[in-house]
């Protein structure tokens, strides 16, 4: 879905799990995926380099959830890998 190029990304895990939620939430998301993401969450990867995979996941402007799986493919840029709507929540009523 797309690419992007980090300016502040920092060498911790903790860095690219902001980097991800910001990335998510970006014009230039919104751009790419044809809809702006809200309340973007990522897990911590478990390394930052290069090939790591981790999952974010976000909720569109329509409330439907997506599930994002984000590759660290540079010391500073992100691409997104996949992408899978989020499992719908169960209400009780």
């Amino acid at each position: 879905m797309g690419a992007a190029v980090l300016t502040s990304c920092g060498t911790e895990p903790s860095d690219f799990v902001r980097e991800g939620e910001r990335f998510l939430e970006s014009d230039e998301m919104a751009r790419a995926a044809g809809y702006r993401l809200v309340g973007a969450r990522c897990e911590e990867p478990t390394s930052v380099a290069v090939g790591t995979l981790y999952r974010c996941s976000a909720t569109d402007e329509r409330g439907f959830g997506w599930v994002f799986e984000l590759e660290i493919t540079g010391g500073r840029e992100l691409t997104v890998q996949d992408v899978i709507p989020a499992p719908p929540t169960q209400s009780n009523g």
